[in-house]
């Protein structure tokens, strides 16, 4: 028979085991979350942590009011990364900002007034024009319910699409009737923009030798942030950055993240995956990501890269992005980046403002 006392040391070696194997489960289901592509955070907490955090940084580096503005659109784990810029040398890191107002409905509203050959010229093949003018002309029959659901935007969005494409739509205010005017158009009947705010970090971690700057080193941070949600969302968006002077980008800094935005649950989608990329050697690169993931919708969008070169020539050039959001669903117009640095956005497209940051090289 087995003696109490080697029961007791038999059953404290198994409650020992058992909450070592409950340990190495709980470290398991920490790991296997954090690798999952969908973080959730909450809207509030996350917004209040980060203002705070921003005017923490802003008082404690003197930043401007634009500079502060910029920050803002970021998020603290990206904020966090410009603060140790700052830390290293204030004086080599700068921030631009801009606001800027895409018009979704105006956009396919001079599609829809644009001819086949109109269409061409900016860009698009034959096919690509015929196939954007067969597309309207599809939304022009089709009812509110089914263009809703396939451009996934309200019934009030809606109306204004089919609005938009209707002929002599400019005269045609009567399509408004049953649309909440005040909120959602202008006196003129125009449609009112949706605001996005984008901002652009530069640091200059150039080496110099007794005052004399001996190569080209660039960290660029660029952020766009939707201040109100877009209206289309059933295909996908990009980021245009391009760079002139020819100058490398490191494999080791290129970086993208999206968040996404659910209403119905007042939450963020954090998406840690990597986006499609063109890169177009010592020019630029252009990402794409698409403008719904799960229940949310596209509401920012980031990228990092470094830029640098070997030996310092003493001229100035710039790095420059811009913000593409499709809004048909047929493949319409392209975007084309050189190293003057230029980026062109074709029709089928609504865009930012650009965003530059000058450079040395």
């Amino acid at each position: 028979m087995v003696g109490s006392k080697e029961i007791r040391i038999r059953r404290n070696c198994y409650d020992k085991d058992y909450k070592k194997e409950l340990f190495i489960a709980a470290i398991l289901l920490i790991y296997v979350l954090s690798m999952n592509d969908i973080i959730w955070a909450n809207t509030d907490e996350k917004q209040t942590d980060n203002q705070n955090f921003t005017q923490s940084i802003s008082h404690k580096y003197n930043l401007t009011e634009e500079e502060q503005k910029g920050l803002e659109t970021f998020t603290q784990d990206q904020q966090e990364e410009v603060e140790q810029m700052l830390r290293t040398n204030r004086q080599a890191v700068e921030i631009t900002y801009n606001l800027s107002e895409l018009d979704e409905v105006g956009e396919i509203r001079k599609l829809s007034e644009a001819t086949i050959e109109e269409l061409q010229n900016s860009g698009m093949s034959l096919e690509e024009a015929q196939n954007v003018k067969q597309e309207i002309k599809e939304i022009e029959s089709k009812t509110i319910e089914v263009i809703s659901e396939e451009y996934k935007c309200s019934t009030t969005d809606a109306k204004m699409l089919q609005n938009a494409v209707k002929v002599n739509n400019s005269k045609n205010i009567d399509g408004f009737k049953d649309i909440d005017y005040k909120n959602k158009c202008s006196a003129s009947g125009s449609i009112s923009a949706k605001k996005m705010a984008t901002s652009m970090v530069k640091y200059d971690n150039s080496k110099k030798v007794k005052g004399k700057r001996k190569n080209a080193d660039y960290e660029i941070l660029v952020h766009y942030q939707w201040k109100s949600d877009p209206m289309f969302v059933a295909s996908s968006d990009r980021i245009a950055c391009a760079w002139g002077g020819g100058l490398n980008i490191t494999t080791k800094k290129v970086e993208s993240t999206y968040r996404y935005y659910n209403p119905s649950k007042s939450r963020y989608i954090f998406v840690n995956k990597t986006p499609s990329k063109d890169e177009k050697p010592n020019k630029g690169i252009i990402y794409t990501f698409p403008q719904k993931y799960s229940k949310g919708t596209i509401y920012s969008a980031y990228a990092r890269f470094r830029l640098y070169q070997g030996t310092f020539k003493n001229y100035s050039t710039k790095a420059i992005s811009n913000y593409a959001h499709r809004i048909i669903k047929v493949t319409g117009g392209s975007i084309s980046i050189t190293g003057t640095p230029g980026i062109s956005i074709g029709s089928g497209f609504d865009k930012s403002k650009q965003v530059s940051q000058g450079l040395l090289r």
